[in-house]
């Protein structure tokens, strides 16, 4: 399974960013919020020595009030309960609960924070994972902790999401990317804490990918890029931001046309107008070289993940775009199993009947208007 071409992809990762193979883990998936929430919420309660918490968006109040019940409750009894947000996603998270939470021995760490007030001039460089690690489990995906995320936004209606839920030996690589940011944000070391280990779960393997602005190497995209190359029956894309680089966009463009089965799906409603008419200019690219691009209709789709010939997949923090692949700071998830790859996608296909096509025809008879701010927002959009 994945023959000699994966083998050099975990090379790579392993030379280029020091990500090692991790075999033995299990792997749950989660694509609604509620049931995302609960499983978390469960597992926070059953921890015994530590609780860490990253999320690129936190906002008070919803959802966020049950984790800080939790948060407050398990530390009183001794774990030790990290949360770290980010400078920018984190706004909603008011100066009065990160004062609560720290009055009851919860600690709080803001990542690259705003330094007047909310005004925050370093609109780049975020730091957009979204990780859980509680003892000798780990959660990664698509999730934030706020309303909209468990569907309570009519804005957005249904949120359809990824998140993983991981036991095994990648949760040891996931902890090392939290302390990692953890002591960039506050200047201190979380020292190995005795009492968990992690254990042979299952028969997946895992690679941790991580990158950011200040890589030299990309290793996210450069990554997904090497998987894009080694296609050979099919790839399917879920992204709610599709701004690809020329790279990228040659290589998806180069796969269609050698009949292989592209497909990109990306949501039906915009939450950010000028991204989603520059992805409708991408989208057109590959619609013109083959591709099946679709749009989900039923809520919002924020799903960031690559399928590749039943075989790998990668899921995670990062979005088809510029921002993810070159300014934030990422996390995925490559995942070398044929099983979990195919059950993926068949996920995937389910989504696919929530779905409209855009056909080549209903593409190039949109509107002048349509068309004009397609072309306008793809050079801005790609750095929003």
């Amino acid at each position: 399974m994945g023959g000699v071409y994966y083998e050099t992809l975990q090379k790579f990762n392993i030379n280029a960013g020091n990500q090692p193979v991790t075999k033995g883990n299990s792997v749950e998936v989660f694509t609604d919020g509620r049931k995302k929430f609960i499983d978390l919420l469960e597992t926070m309660d059953k921890a015994v020595h530590y609780i860490f918490i990253q999320y690129y968006i936190i906002r008070d109040g919803g959802i966020f009030s049950n984790i800080e019940e939790v948060a407050i409750r398990k530390a009183a009894q001794g774990v030790s309960v990290k949360i770290m947000t980010d400078g920018i996603g984190g706004r909603g998270l008011s100066n009065r609960t990160i004062e609560r939470l720290r009055r009851n021995n919860v600690e709080v760490a803001v990542y690259s924070p705003s330094l007047i007030g909310c005004v925050n001039f370093q609109i780049n460089h975020r730091n957009h994972r979204k990780t859980a690690i509680i003892d000798d489990v780990a959660y990664i995906g698509g999730f934030n902790l706020g309303d909209e995320y468990i569907g309570e936004d009519k804005r957005y209606g249904y949120w359809r999401d990824t998140h993983l839920k991981i036991r095994g030996m990648a949760v040891e690589s996931i902890l090392k990317s939290f302390a990692d940011d953890w002591k960039t944000a506050t200047g201190k070391d979380i020292h190995t804490i005795q009492g968990v280990e992690n254990k042979c779960e299952g028969e997946i393997d895992i690679q941790i990918v991580r990158s950011g602005y200040k890589d030299k190497v990309k290793l996210i995209h450069d990554s997904c890029l090497r998987m894009i190359y080694s296609a050979k029956k099919n790839i399917y894309i879920q992204t709610p931001y599709f701004i690809p680089d020329i790279e990228m966009l040659n290589a998806l463009k180069s796969a269609a046309r050698l009949g292989i089965d592209v497909k990109i799906m990306v949501p039906g409603r915009a939450d950010h107008p000028a991204v989603y008419w520059a992805t409708g200019y991408y989208a057109g690219h590959m619609i013109r070289a083959g591709a099946g691009v679709y749009r989900y209709m039923d809520g919002f789709l924020h799903a960031k993940g690559i399928m590749i010939d039943g075989e790998v997949c990668t899921f995670g923090t990062a979005n088809m775009d510029i921002r993810s692949f070159r300014l934030n700071y990422e996390i995925n998830v490559i995942i070398y199993n044929e099983g979990f790859t195919r059950k993926m996608e068949s996920i995937f296909g389910e989504d696919l009947k929530k779905c409209d096509i855009v056909s080549r025809y209903k593409y190039e008879n949109m509107g002048t208007f349509s068309k004009l701010k397609c072309i306008i927002c793809k050079g801005g959009a790609r750095y929003m």
